[in-house]
């Protein structure tokens, strides 16, 4: 899962611009992953900045009058007071705490939206009729109305993009705006569609969007530990059989001959490694989830070849004088990746859970609802070749049509001259093929 995140001011000015702690920590830990971005335009970016460079100065300058009262003169020269009632310099703290706030914008990967192109004729319109965010307390919120409008564009152009891209299903996708204005959160509610509300999540404080993702990732953290436990060791086998099953699987002979049929025989040797893609919930709720698969297998195919250092091709017929056939299974050693969907209503974590515990899954259920993705070609070659043998091998023969039937004939002499096998088709009716017959 990959969260795109925006926080309204007021999440930054309740956090009274500590930027480094438990929760702003959090998400530095998941866009370190590239698991998470926060989203900031230039309405939220400066009036963060704005209120910083305000309320600092404005504290500061309580602060200096406190020290500079003549009831701490007797400390001006004594250690190690000197340093504590020393007068402050505002801007040098407004600054500190600027650098901090730039700091963690590129620590999370901040993307900075465009407030161009905003909708003015709608926010207009909002102002005079008073929809949110313009309300009767506050009935001048254009910057809300601008941010908002911005958010709305990237929300939109962010799931669209989800939907076209090769490489990201939209279920990877979760857009999260995190704001306690009930004005704010309503416009962004009345801009969204039904659709778009299922990749949304608003939540009124920092905290509850960590503990949502820490909830989510205990959740997975559970689920992985099910899947590599063995009550899940079955049905990912089958499910992985089933994948491969449904492939194609192009076959490369050192040797560069053409594969004229082919078959996958087995699916030996399973190993995996799981990995949550998404934890898919409704009202709190986790109801299925996404998993990749590293999967590490033996497949076991059965090919036919034509062998061409024992066959004639005859370019001016374009057919074969005399052909053998190989018949061949082989073994190779395939890492695919496997993205599969399942149900885990009937996975929920215990309290007392514990990922190092020794624990009973077998009261959990899964349903392995399907795979999404597999690759759609396994290459197998000389260089993943594990083991092969030879199931059968021709004599050289022919093949006739006659009644609209096809016959094979094995070559049963050998031409003197050039030592091509002699069939019915090549037969010189001397001893020797119809190559060398007119010499003798």
């Amino acid at each position: 899962m990959f969260y795109k995140v925006f926080m309204d001011t007021n999440i930054y000015d309740g956090a009274n611009y500590s930027f480094r702690n438990a929760m702003f920590q959090c998400l530095r830990e998941y866009a370190t992953k590239d698991e998470l971005c926060l989203v900031v335009n230039s309405i939220i970016e400066g009036e963060v900045r704005s209120h910083i460079r305000d309320r600092i100065k404005e504290q500061i300058t309580k602060l200096n009058k406190v020290v500079t009262d003549r009831t701490f003169t007797a400390f001006k020269h004594l250690a190690p007071f000197m340093d504590i009632i020393e007068k402050k310099n505002p801007d040098d703290w407004i600054d500190a705490c600027d650098k901090e706030f730039s700091t963690l914008l590129n620590d999370c990967k901040a993307e900075k939206i465009s407030v161009n192109g905003v909708g003015v004729e709608k926010i207009v319109s909002d102002y005079f009729i008073q929809a949110p965010p313009f309300e009767a307390k506050k009935p001048y919120e254009f910057k809300d109305a601008i941010a908002v409008s911005s958010l709305l564009l990237d929300i939109h152009s962010s799931l669209e993009n989800r939907k076209k891209s090769e490489n990201m299903n939209m279920d990877d996708l979760l857009y999260c705006v995190i704001s306690n204005d009930k004005g704010f959160v309503a416009a962004v509610n009345a801009g969204l569609s039904e659709a778009e509300r299922e990749y949304i999540r608003i939540f009124p404080e920092l905290k509850n969007f960590v503990g949502y993702i820490t909830l989510m990732n205990r959740q997975a953290e559970f689920l992985k530990a099910y899947l590599l436990s063995d009550c899940a060791q079955d049905e990912i086998v089958e499910t992985v059989r089933n994948a491969i099953d449904n492939t194609v699987i192009d076959i490369s002979l050192e040797s560069g001959e053409f594969i004229d049929e082919q078959d996958i025989i087995d699916v030996e040797e399973i190993s995996f490694q799981p990995y949550i893609l998404g934890i898919y919930e409704e009202d709190g709720t986790a109801l299925s989830a996404k998993v990749a698969l590293d999967v590490n297998c033996v497949v076991k195919v059965w090919y036919k070849y034509t062998d061409e250092d024992n066959s004639y091709w005859d370019k001016e017929d374009s057919t074969y004088l005399w052909k053998t056939e190989v018949e061949k299974e082989g073994r190779y050693q395939v890492e695919l990746e496997v993205v599969i969907s399942i149900n885990i209503e009937g996975c929920r974590v215990p309290d007392d859970w514990n990922v190092n515990d020794d624990y009973d899954y077998a009261d959990n259920v899964i349903e392995f609802d399907d795979y999404l993705d597999v690759p759609a070609r396994l290459d197998l070659d000389e260089t993943n070749l594990v083991d092969e043998e030879i199931v059968e091998q021709t004599e050289p023969f022919f093949e006739y049509e006659h009644d609209g039937e096809v016959f094979k004939e094995k070559a049963v002499t050998i031409c003197p001259d050039c030592g091509e096998p002699i069939g019915i088709q090549n037969d010189g009716g001397n001893g020797f093929c119809i190559n060398c017959a007119y010499k003798h």
